[in-house]
């Protein structure tokens, strides 16, 4: 199970796509999957999903969100709530991210040249497009983690 972000934002089961429906749900599940490992807080997840705008039921709402995401993720633990918020329970390389990060890290190691491409063609091969495509118009800044180098997060 792999949470795709190079691209539109979905879920990818034995390579296989499976679409996250609705802006907000899409938008939750890219801002775990960018904080992988860490607890995202409640009052975080409301401000970027709704910004000022959010409305009185938007814990509600959230608390809804998530138990869809979980449902397309296929287990409960997929998402923890863990207080003051959640936490994205995919192990090992939850993201096209983290695969296409190793793979440019491997590639910079290899001695040899045609291993280098090799490496290099199939980061390349992850990308679906620009980087959090249907979500990039919500909560800006917080998009900016994806280019971002490890060491500032």
């Amino acid at each position: 199970m792999q949470v795709r972000l190079l691209g539109p934002v979905d879920v990818a089961v034995n390579g296989v796509g499976r679409p996250v429906h609705g802006l907000r749900r899409k938008t939750v599940l890219a801002v775990l999957a960018l904080h992988r490992g860490e607890i995202v807080s409640s009052g975080r997840l409301v401000d970027v999903v709704w910004g000022e705008a959010a409305p009185l039921t938007a814990m509600n709402t959230l608390q809804s969100h998530i138990s869809h995401l979980r449902e397309v993720l296929g287990h409960k633990d997929a998402i923890r709530a863990l207080p003051p918020g959640y936490r994205l329970g995919l192990g090992g390389e939850a993201t096209d991210v983290q695969v296409a990060e190793r793979l440019v890290r491997h590639a910079g190691q290899s001695a040899a040249a045609a291993d280098r491409a090799r490496q290099a063609r199939a980061a390349l091969a992850l990308w679906r497009g620009r980087p959090l495509l249907d979500v990039a118009g919500v909560g800006v800044a917080w998009t900016t983690r994806l280019t971002s180098s490890s060491t500032d997060t």
